[in-house]
């Protein structure tokens, strides 16, 4: 679920994955292309604090953010409810 929300934000941008790590390099919050991938394939978590920063890269809205923390919560079996 969070991999999907990423993938549609990062595609409304045109940013790839390796354009969100060197954007994540920059604000002295480092995350690897592969991390980043793996994130977009549900095959890993994410914390709080690198959602944070990842939506702060990516200059998303708070309701674009809000999503992705909702989708991350989901995926990590809370029951917060669908995305609106």
């Amino acid at each position: 679920m969070l991999g999907l929300e990423l993938a549609k934000c990062l595609t409304a941008r045109s940013i790839r994955a390796a354009d969100l790590a060197r954007m994540m390099a920059r604000r002295k919050t480092p995350i690897t292309a592969q991390y980043i991938g793996l994130l977009l394939h549900g095959k890993r978590s994410v914390t709080p604090v690198t959602l944070i920063n990842i939506s702060a890269a990516m200059q998303l809205t708070e309701g674009e953010a809000q999503v992705l923390h909702r989708a991350a919560a989901i995926e990590a079996g809370f029951r917060i409810g669908g995305l609106a």
